[in-house]
């Protein structure tokens, strides 16, 4: 900068310079970090393949004609939680799997994968209570209930 202008020297003293490079920066990197990956770099609208181990909500879909295969596989599994064993279930069929958005499922179950421990107090929310899909919450019920119209 200096070379290119070198009035800035007045008003640009090495300790600004300093101070900008060693401290702001850093801390706007953090920032960043902090208010993640989903405001920093959102994914466009519509349909994508979702990378391997991906977060958070899952939902299936198969043509009616492939849903009694998994629903099969999950009754013999008899016991795991969903979003663990759809992860099983696709590595083994070798699925591609599919990420919508804007997200059109809501967390709403007691129970997850993640943990479900109360915290520190008994009467305190469980941590899958706590799950909130705030994009979901973005949808226009009337446009989804004309859209679901359209289809049936």
């Amino acid at each position: 900068m200096r070379h290119c202008r070198p009035a800035t020297t007045t008003y640009l003293p090495n300790k600004i310079i300093a101070l900008l490079a060693f401290t702001i920066t850093p801390l706007l990197i953090i920032l960043s970090f902090a208010a993640g990956r989903i405001t920093m770099l959102p994914m466009p609208a519509g349909v994508h393949e979702m990378l391997k181990f991906a977060c958070c909500s899952r939902g299936l879909v198969f043509p009616q004609a492939r849903s009694g295969d998994p629903e099969s596989w999950y009754e013999s599994k008899s016991i795991g939680y969903v979003d663990m064993l759809t992860e099983i279930y696709a590595d083994e069929n070798k699925e591609i799997r599919w990420a919508l958005t804007p997200s059109v499922l809501q967390h709403v179950g007691s129970k997850s994968s993640k943990t479900n421990s109360l915290g520190k107090y008994k009467y305190q929310l469980t941590v899958p209570r706590t799950f909130w899909n705030f994009i979901f919450e973005e949808n226009d019920v009337k446009q989804l209930r004309w859209e679901h119209q359209q289809q049936t």
